[in-house]
């Protein structure tokens, strides 16, 4: 709900019907629904100086497409639009090493001619091969293995094109303080890229479906040292968008984003290391299932790291991967909003682990916390509040064939309802369980739960997240700016 303060707790959606729905129907609530802003709402950042001034937009000046075309060719370096609708018909091709800034996104647009209509017919593509892609149905196509190009104060706007921005092998481009406006398939769409920094941006209506598959707003393939932050995603609700996406990728950084879209974060099906998710706002799936976990890493590594999130809806985590942590993250989920797992197992083959997932608080579990057949995973110092759930199945379903002796939960704090207890466990097992605050469960004979003296549950969780910070977390109450 949200308060004449606006204040928020435990989410505000209406619950859809299935699980699938959770992570694919429109966004219900009206945080989400007053966020989806035209793009031309401006986007909310730009490039600064030391001093934290904006840099002048400043180059080659340019006030119509046949200049533009006619200073990349050029390699002009640096090119500054003034202010105005540049209408495209064709791909600009960027070289290596050009800036194009525009003075605000509001007022400097380019654009796709609406009788560029590109064919779709290859859509969605595998995801994993550049060939299945047309780079010519794009507004930025720079040569592949281009590098060093940076695009500032400009929106970026293609409702008949595939996307935005297409590139194979680029490094070090970056997106400040663009706005990126519908799109067919993804706004920024790349393979085997390094150094890519987009940030205080905004998405809306920035990818699209083909079916099997969505395309994110973002969407890499096989990249590395990635860093996306401060960008707003939205959509309307009649359309299904992905915020960010990958197949693969290792050393990438998404952090105080505000994603208001279907899926939020979709990091599928390849091997990942060192993926750092943090201090972002989220009503949708973080979506990262591997077959069998994936690649197990040494346990002072990470596939991914999730920690100080928001997370709204109650199918918020979708598995299996090995050598994940889930930390200080707040999930609150209405009661209504019940249809899902806070971690979800994609498909059915058992993962070796190992996972943590702790210090986190989880208001309103659904139909509960894990299920699926995975071991070596570790849930410690959480705080678990089931009061006001509607449902009274067990918050831990494990297969009846799952060696659960590595299974630890402990230092926990969890709480029923009196007039409606739920079961810890699905079915009796052999996971090690001591040392937990239970309240209102109904199986406590199943297992010794020894007390050890160590502190119980997550302690104070106060941080921010999304543009800034500009969303204000204390424990179950999440402060809208």
């Amino acid at each position: 709900m949200v308060d004449a303060a606006g204040t928020r707790d435990a989410g505000s959606g209406t619950a859809p019907d299935t699980a699938s729905d959770t992570a694919s129907d429109a966004a219900s609530d009206t945080a989400s629904d007053a966020a989806s802003d035209t793009a031309a709402d401006a986007a909310i950042g730009d490039v600064r100086t030391d001093a934290g001034e904006p840099v002048p937009c400043e180059g080659r000046a340019v006030s119509n497409v046949a200049e533009l075309r006619t200073a990349l060719a050029e390699e002009t370096g640096d090119i500054a639009l003034a202010p105005g609708t540049y209408v495209l018909e064709q791909p600009l091709r960027p070289p290596a090493g050009t800036s194009i800034c525009g003075s605000d996104p509001a007022t400097t647009i380019l654009e796709a001619s609406a009788d560029w209509t590109p064919p779709t017919d290859n859509l969605p593509g595998t995801g994993i091969d550049a060939d299945d892609e047309t780079p010519s149905a794009y507004l930025l196509r720079p040569t592949a293995r281009t590098s060093d190009l940076l695009f500032r104060g400009i929106t970026l706007r293609g409702p008949t094109v595939h996307g935005a921005f297409f590139c194979f092998g680029c490094e070090n481009v970056e997106f400040a303080n663009v706005a990126f406006d519908t799109f067919v398939w993804s706004a920024v769409r790349t393979f085997v890229a390094t150094g890519l920094r987009i940030h205080d941006c905004t998405f809306h209506n920035a990818g699209g479906r083909f079916s099997p598959a969505s395309g994110g707003s973002i969407y890499n393939s096989y990249g590395s040292d990635h860093e996306f932050w401060n960008n707003r995603f939205t959509r309307d609700r009649s359309i299904e968008v992905y915020g960010i996406k990958a197949r693969g990728g290792d050393d990438i950084r998404i952090h105080h984003n505000d994603i208001r879209v279907n899926f939020a974060i979709e990091y599928p099906f390849e091997n990942n290391r060192n993926v750092e998710i943090d201090h972002n706002y989220m009503n949708g799936v973080v979506s990262i299932p591997k077959f069998a976990g994936g690649r197990r890493l040494a346990d002072d590594e990470r596939s991914f790291h999730i920690h100080h999130n928001v997370f709204l809806r109650s199918y918020s985590i979708e598995f299996p991967r090995n050598n994940v942590e889930i930390d200080h993250n707040v999930f609150l989920f209405e009661p209504t909003d019940d249809v899902g797992h806070t971690l979800t197992q994609f498909g059915s083959d058992r993962a070796s682990g190992p996972a943590w997932m702790h210090h986190n608080l989880i208001v309103n579990p659904g139909r509960g916390v894990w299920t699926g057949p995975y071991e070596r995973f570790s849930f410690y110092a959480n705080r678990v509040d089931a009061r006001d759930t509607v449902r009274d199945v067990a918050l831990f379903k494990f297969p009846a064939d799952l060696d659960t002796t590595s299974v630890e939960i402990r230092d926990n704090i969890i709480e029923c309802r009196e007039d409606n207890p739920r079961a810890l466990f699905a079915r009796d097992n052999d996971a090690l369980v001591e040392n937990n605050e239970l309240m209102f469960i109904a199986d406590t004979d199943r297992y010794a739960n020894s007390p050890t003296g160590e502190v119980r549950g997550p302690g104070p969780l106060r941080f921010g997240v999304g543009i800034d910070g500009e969303i204000q977390v204390e424990d179950d109450a999440v402060r809208l700016p």
